[in-house]
């Protein structure tokens, strides 16, 4: 038997945020939301030595490094591999709004498919912050510890 959350795979169990935890991530929604909010600059890309050049990397801000320590320390990272997954991700990513609607583990979901996202892709988190399916995550995310209360 699976534990919801869990993508199907035993022995991987991620713990439920408390309120508190949730009161913590949510703390960053103004700050994240803001039209001046620096996600941070792409770096390197020059030649490190002679013919040999680096690769270009996103160096996020100090501020969305707080938020993604913030995610994985007040347990809001969770699996998010099952399958269709990706596909509604795609569909959050054209249509950011329809998180106005979305649960709690679709949130958290959402939330860890951004920052593990930039993993295998630099810049994913810039790009979530330019399509708003970030911002919109966080909004959800307070209006949720609304209800919760």
């Amino acid at each position: 038997m699976r534990a919801e959350g869990d993508g199907g795979r035993r022995g991987d169990s991620f713990p439920e945020p408390s309120l508190a935890d949730l009161e913590a991530v949510a703390a960053f929604t103004e700050a994240l939301c803001g039209s001046d909010m620096d996600l941070g600059h792409w770096a390197g890309g020059a030649s490190a030595r002679e013919g040999y050049p680096q690769v270009p990397w996103f160096q996020t801000s100090n501020l969305i490094s707080q938020w993604e320590q913030a995610l994985y320390e007040r347990n809001i990272i969770t699996s998010y591999g099952e399958d269709g997954w990706f596909d509604r991700m795609h569909a959050f990513s054209a249509e950011p709004d329809s998180l106005a609607s979305a649960d709690l583990l679709t949130i958290r979901k959402v939330l860890t498919t951004i920052v593990r996202g930039e993993r295998f892709c630099d810049g994913h988190i810039q790009g979530m912050f330019s399509n708003g399916v970030a911002q919109a995550a966080m909004a959800r995310l307070s209006k949720l510890i609304a209800i919760r209360r």
